[in-house]
Parts: structure tokens; C-alpha cells; sequence
């Protein structure tokens, strides 16, 4: 499960639900880029989404903590 977003910085986020017996959410800060290429292509966005899940610490010079979901951004 992920939802792509923004928060009311601005910022463009990621947000994935990762682990397998624990379960984590991961946030990420996209780039305008990264969220303009994801917004309109789905098949690239779950490839994200799954590359953050199962690989979270090529990504954590990005990572926000804690992790945002879109209601309490």
C-alpha cells in the first residue's frame, strides 16, 4: 500500500507501508520530477513503492520521520 501526496510545505511525498512480521511505514521526499513522472504513470509509481518497501535504506538520505500519512499532512 502507498500513497503519493504533498504536504502543506509542499513537499512532494511518498509514503509506503513496508515490513513483513512488522510492519513500518516509510516516508520519502520525491523530487518535482519524481512526482510529475509518478502522478502520471502508475506502473512506475508501484515500482517505487516497492523498491522503498523492500530496499528502505537506499533511500534514507530522503526519508522523513515519522512517516506522513495525506490526513496529517
Amino acid at each position: 500500500m502507498f500513497v503519493l501526496f504533498h504536504d502543506r510545505e509542499g513537499r512532494h511525498l511518498l509514503t509506503v507501508a513496508a515490513g513483513g512480521v512488522v510492519m513500518t511505514d516509510v516516508t520519502i521526499e520525491l523530487t518535482v520530477q519524481e512526482a510529475g513522472d509518478l502522478a502520471g504513470d502508475e506502473a512506475k509509481a508501484v515500482t517505487l513503492a516497492r523498491q522503498v518497501a523492500t530496499r528502505t535504506s537506499v533511500f534514507e538520505e530522503r526519508r522523513i520521520r515519522p512517516a506522513i500519512w495525506p490526513d496529517a499532512a
